[in-house]
């Protein structure tokens, strides 16, 4: 087991596949508020070092951990088997974090790594064991020592063990993908609250902003600021999913926006600048 302090990026890191750092982050950046965000993400990661899943969660206070969301390289995804055990009452055992927390409500991110012979049981039986999980990075960001938020990174028994130079690729993007995912939070949890209050209408932000927009496209818009997907507006609107991107393609470059989480941004008011 290891605890330690995240430091700053090196902005002269390579990728094992020679995409450099930046490169890695803005595709990461730019799938923010997208639904294959999770995906999109594990992806990059695996740009930088062989992960097979990982997982995003929060614990607060005596609350059951709340799973944002999870990934996995294969189909082989046992996320949700682990954080049903891990919910169960697990999580009121873990010591796994504690070092990491303190760490992280002192002012510094962290980075912890356990290997699966090293987690108390029942524990390591239920989760580990259960389903041939060898390793777990984790970069933890901690508000107290009760509210903790983690990006878990895990290796199956198959995969074999992280090496020092792949620890340090995980160090080196740790930083930013973890800045990546709370904003990636941060316009979900705005574009709920959008979407639960029946007085909020996205067509009027959109108008305000751009007052050339056509019905059709503020249709579209409207449905992808409530988290509709393609399939689902298209349907609703009667129109083909390629009729769909291209009424979004339009009212896109009518708003000056590449990505639905610049729509989001313009509905909810996010200063992206933040």
């Amino acid at each position: 087991m290891q605890t330690w302090a995240l430091a700053p990026p090196c902005a002269s890191f390579q990728c094992e596949k020679s995409d450099s750092l930046s490169d890695v982050l803005c595709a990461v950046t730019d799938a923010i508020g997208e639904s294959e965000f999770a995906v999109c993400t594990l992806r990059l990661i695996n740009a930088a070092l062989p992960v097979d899943f990982m997982s995003v969660y929060r614990i607060a206070g005596d609350s059951p951990p709340q799973m944002f969301f999870s990934a996995s390289r294969t189909a082989h995804d046992v996320s949700a088997d682990c954080m049903r055990r891990y919910r169960g009452g697990l999580y009121r055992r873990d010591e796994t974090f504690s070092r990491a927390r303190e760490l992280a409500t002192s002012g510094a991110l962290a980075m912890t790594h356990w290997n699966e012979a090293e987690i108390p049981s029942p524990h390591r039986d239920q989760i580990y064991r259960r389903h041939g999980i060898q390793e777990r990075l984790s970069v933890v960001n901690a508000d107290s020592l009760d509210d903790m938020l983690a990006i878990n990174l895990y290796r199956f028994d198959d995969t074999g063990r992280f090496r020092d130079h792949e620890i340090d690729a995980a160090q080196a993007i740790g930083r930013p993908v973890l800045s990546c995912v709370k904003k990636h939070l941060q316009v979900l949890g705005k574009l709920k609250r959008v979407s639960q209050n029946p007085a909020s209408n996205p067509r009027l932000a959109l108008l305000k902003r751009c007052p050339a927009l056509t019905a059709r496209e503020l249709d579209v818009c409207e449905r992808l600021c409530r988290g509709w997907t393609y399939d689902g507006i298209a349907l609703d609107l009667g129109l083909s999913v390629p009729s769909v991107k291209t009424y979004r393609a339009r009212a896109f470059d009518r708003l000056g926006i590449h990505f639905r989480n610049e729509l989001f941004s313009i509905v909810v008011g996010i200063d992206r600048s933040a």
